[in-house]
C-alpha cells in the first residue's frame, strides 16, 4: 500500500479521535439533564454526529484494504459510500461554518477565557482540517479503486489472450 493511504488511515484515526473526544469531552463537563424535549433531540444528533463519523471513518480505513487488494467495489458499498461521505461531508461543512462563526465572534467579543477560546479554536480548526482532508482523499480512492480493479481485469484477459 501507498504511503499516502497509510497517512490517510492515520488521518481517519485522528478524525474519530478528534470529533468523539471533543463531543465526549464536552458533555462530560455539562450535567446531563432532560428538562426540554429539545433536549432529546440535542443529544440524538450528537448521537448521529459520533456514529456517521465513526462508520465513515472505519469505512475509509477498509476501502484502503480493498483498494491494496484490487478486489471490486460492490454496488451496497458504493451507495454506502456516496451515503457516508454526503454525511459527513454536511457534517465537516457545519464545523468549517462553526469555525468561522467562532473565530469571527472571538475577534468582536471577548465572552470566554482566553484559554477556553483557544481550546475551542483549535479543536475546531484541527476537526476542520482533518474532515477536509478526508472528503477529498475518500473522493480519490473511490475512483482509485474503480480504475485499479478495471486494471486489474485487463491485464487478466491480456494473460488469457496471450
Amino acid at each position: 500500500m501507498n504511503s499516502h493511504w497509510k497517512i490517510f488511515n492515520v488521518i481517519n484515526i485522528i478524525c474519530l479521535t478528534l470529533i468523539v473526544g471533543f463531543i465526549s469531552w464536552n458533555l462530560y463537563q455539562t450535567p446531563f439533564t432532560v428538562e426540554r424535549p429539545s433536549d432529546n433531540f440535542f443529544y440524538v444528533i450528537i448521537f448521529l454526529i459520533i456514529a456517521v463519523v465513526t462508520i465513515n471513518c472505519l469505512h475509509n480505513v477498509f476501502l484502503t484494504k480493498l483498494y491494496a487488494a484490487g478486489d471490486k467495489m460492490k454496488l451496497g458499498r458504493k451507495i454506502l459510500f456516496w451515503i457516508l461521505l454526503l454525511l459527513f461531508a454536511t457534517l465537516i461543512s457545519f464545523f468549517s461554518y462553526l469555525t468561522y462563526v467562532e473565530i469571527d465572534q472571538q475577534l468582536k467579543t471577548d465572552i470566554y477565557p482566553r484559554n477556553y477560546r483557544l481550546k475551542y479554536l483549535l479543536q475546531f480548526l484541527s476537526i476542520s482540517a482533518t474532515g477536509l482532508y478526508i472528503i477529498g482523499a475518500q473522493l480519490i480512492l473511490f475512483f482509485r479503486i474503480r480504475r485499479s480493479y478495471r486494471q486489474r481485469i485487463k491485464n487478466t484477459i491480456n494473460e488469457i489472450g496471450s
